[in-house]
């Protein structure tokens, strides 16, 4: 049952037996005037409570109290349902004071903490508020106690001073102003006392003692001093000590410090603490892991390089050689293939058509050893460049590129190497012919020998 509770037909025994109850205490009409709708004139007899509840079941009970409480818990509907019961006026009266306090109870228990507050005396401490206004504890400690109870464990209590310390005068000392006499005396005073604690003229002879009265009294004495007190005054005297100088040559031999350098406040692109970073990375000579490697990767390539195109060098002068057998036609063919290496070049008519100096027999042959050869190079490319930045990587090399680059290299400078060899050539034929003609040979043997 929810709402109301409504007296229908089907609910007869319900409201037999709430009818049962309130004639306990208030009498309804039926008993009072003795009859039962104006038909009987027998009056019933009583139940007592006890013979009631001994003589009705557990179900009759549970529905009684059920019906009680829909009208006790009852709004309109069920105000409107007493009056039509037929009850006497005081036991709607009673009824209706029962739901009105029943429904004053539940407000009071929802809005418990509203009364609390507003029931409070003025009198109450903060602790007696706190307490009373307090939501009811769930079993869960809410965010803002924990934060709370985090914030006061994370510091200990500040230490209050047993004595209360006196309070410090912040304003300042008034100055004694002394005028100039008093100055001078309490400054005699000190002298004197300094001199009689040091006692300087111990030591010092007559003439030193003088002088050195001679000065104090120059120091001490109140006159005039020849030093300008005005702005002009000292604008004037420090022009003339500067022109003093310069006259004397100070100005001359004065150290100058270096510029400053604002190259990197103009670039835009280099922030001042990695500026001032790489600054002490050079002075210290510190470099970086990549840079290191670079350089030795770079080593490594000219080292091939440099292999590789000696032994082409020698290779290609062997067959120049092998075609001709005077140096003059040496030459010449070896300038007709240099010619022939640069394809945009005019050719000479003078000079015989050959196609570009290959051998790819020799080629083949070294073909393992320079395959080794790059593929060392190339990991150690690759360790480097998992480490330098992209704008410093270095590709990997190939052998077909390097054999390319190579003949663009050597075959042009072909005809000066092969005149450079043929003058060494014949500067150690003419210094064997030289030897042997004065016998410088056998001489140096017998020497080597020591006869």
């Amino acid at each position: 049952m929810q709402g109301t509770f409504k007296l229908s037909p089907n609910s007869l025994t319900g409201a037999r037996h709430l009818g049962n109850r309130c004639t306990s205490i208030f009498p309804c009409r039926r008993h009072l005037h003795g009859h039962d709708g104006g038909q009987s004139s027998t009056p019933t007899p009583k139940r007592s409570n006890s013979e009631s509840k001994e003589k009705d079941g557990a179900m009759s009970r549970r529905l009684e109290d059920m019906a009680e409480q829909a009208v006790l818990s009852g709004g309109k509907s069920a105000i409107k349902n007493l009056e039509q019961a037929g009850f006497s006026d005081t036991l709607k009266k009673q009824l209706e004071e029962r739901i009105t306090s029943s429904r004053n109870d539940a407000f009071n228990n929802e809005n418990q903490r509203a009364f609390s507050i507003a029931n409070m005396p003025s009198a109450a401490g903060r602790g007696t508020q706190d307490i009373a206004t307090a939501s009811p504890w769930t079993g869960k400690e809410s965010l803002h106690d924990v934060s709370l109870r985090m914030l006061d464990d994370a510091s200990k209590p500040m230490k209050v001073p047993s004595r209360i310390p006196n309070p410090v005068n912040l304003q300042p000392a008034p100055k004694i102003r002394q005028s100039p006499g008093e100055r001078i005396r309490s400054a005699k005073e000190s002298s004197q006392t300094y001199k009689a604690k040091e006692d300087p003229k111990s030591g010092l002879s007559s003439h030193e003692r003088e002088e050195y009265a001679r000065e104090l009294r120059e120091r001490f004495t109140p006159v005039a001093r020849p030093m300008p007190m005005s702005p002009q005054g000292l604008t004037n005297l420090a022009n003339e000590r500067i022109e003093a100088a310069i006259t004397r040559g100070e100005f001359q031999k004065i150290k100058r410090g270096k510029g400053i350098n604002t190259e990197h406040v103009d670039n835009q692109f280099v922030d001042t603490t990695e500026f001032l970073m790489n600054r002490i990375l050079k002075n210290q000579d510190v470099t970086p892991p990549w840079i290191e490697k670079q350089q030795g990767l770079t080593s490594n390539i000219k080292k091939f390089r440099d292999n590789m195109w000696g032994i082409w060098l020698r290779h290609a002068l062997f067959l120049i050689r092998k075609q001709a057998k005077t140096p003059e036609e040496q030459l010449r063919i070896a300038r007709a293939y240099a010619a022939a290496e640069d394809s945009n070049g005019i050719r000479d008519s003078s000079l015989p058509n050959v196609p570009r100096l290959r051998d790819p027999f020799f080629e083949e042959t070294h073909r393992k050893t320079l395959t080794a050869s790059i593929t060392a190079v190339n990991s150690a490319a690759r360790e480097y460049n998992l480490m330098a930045p992209p704008s410093t990587q270095r590709p990997y090399l190939d052998l077909k590129r390097e054999w390319d680059r190579c003949y663009a290299s050597v075959n042009p400078n072909l005809a000066d190497e092969l005149a450079k060899r043929q003058k060494e050539d014949k500067e150690a034929s003419r210094k064997e012919t030289e030897q042997t003609s004065t016998g410088g040979t056998s001489k140096g043997f017998w020497g080597f020998l020591g006869l």
